[in-house]
């Protein structure tokens, strides 16, 4: 009714005051009636009423359709704009299961959480010495890398990689996932250098995230901290 007393107006305006909101049964509309007799008033009249309801619901921000309102990064890459990720993917702990220096055979895991909201896919991580003694090599060990849903205390299914690579220049190790980890998913990753650095104290690894796509924009994660002791004193372990 709300649509038609804005035409009503508006006929109002142009034939005078004459001019009432239909009944529908309800009550008495003979004006209205009158006014339908000529078809090209009629027609005026229902021009005016689609204009009025054109109008109330361009004003309607609840008319909006809610695909229009979807950024267009969260689908699909547009244009020379790299893929990003819409809520980053973040490290949520490290620590290695072994911590005294110069031993064999630890393995250093690193958890963290793509969100929900991240929208695509992650598909490539990076981690790179940071801090630390860098005239140490890391040696890892590619075929024993691991990968899986959850935590360390709750392993879920195990995660497959594509290609595994390491920079001993760079100090770093990069791990490409077959198929991509999808958003909302926590995940750990295993590595397994081939013993710990010879010099006690706290190293950091700057872990990276990749998103699917030709062209990206990596996310920084986070730092993962290890500590590594002598035999007879003990260093930070938990990031």
């Amino acid at each position: 009714m709300g649509y038609i007393k804005k035409g009503v107006e508006t006929m109002k305006k142009l034939f005078g005051q004459n001019v009432s909101v239909p009944s529908f049964g309800l009550a008495s509309a003979q004006p209205w009636s009158s006014i339908f007799r000529k078809s090209w008033v009629s027609s005026l009249l229902l021009a005016c009423l689609g204009l009025a309801m054109g109008t109330a619901r361009a004003m309607d921000p609840r008319a909006i359709s809610p695909v229009s309102i979807i950024p267009s990064a969260m689908t699909a890459q547009v244009g020379d704009r790299p893929v990003a990720f819409m809520a980053p993917p973040r490290l949520n702990r490290a620590y290695a299961n072994r911590q005294r220096v110069g031993e064999a055979h630890p393995t250093y895991y690193l958890t963290f959480q793509l969100p929900e909201g991240a929208a695509v896919p992650l598909t490539r991580l990076m981690v790179e010495l940071s801090e630390g003694r860098r005239d140490f090599l890391f040696h890892y060990q590619l075929e024993a890398t691991v990968a899986f849903v959850g935590t360390p205390e709750s392993r879920g299914e195990s995660i497959d990689f594509g290609e595994l690579s390491q920079d001993r220049q760079r100090k770093s190790i990069t791990l490409d996932f077959e198929p991509a980890i999808a958003p909302g998913q926590v995940v750990t990753v295993g590595l397994k250098p081939e013993r710990n650095p010879r010099f006690p104290g706290t190293y950091l690894f700057r872990v990276t995230g990749f998103p699917s796509g030709d062209l990206v924009a990596p996310s920084f994660m986070g730092y993962a901290r290890l500590g590594f002791y002598d035999t007879d004193q003990r260093g930070p372990i938990f990031r």
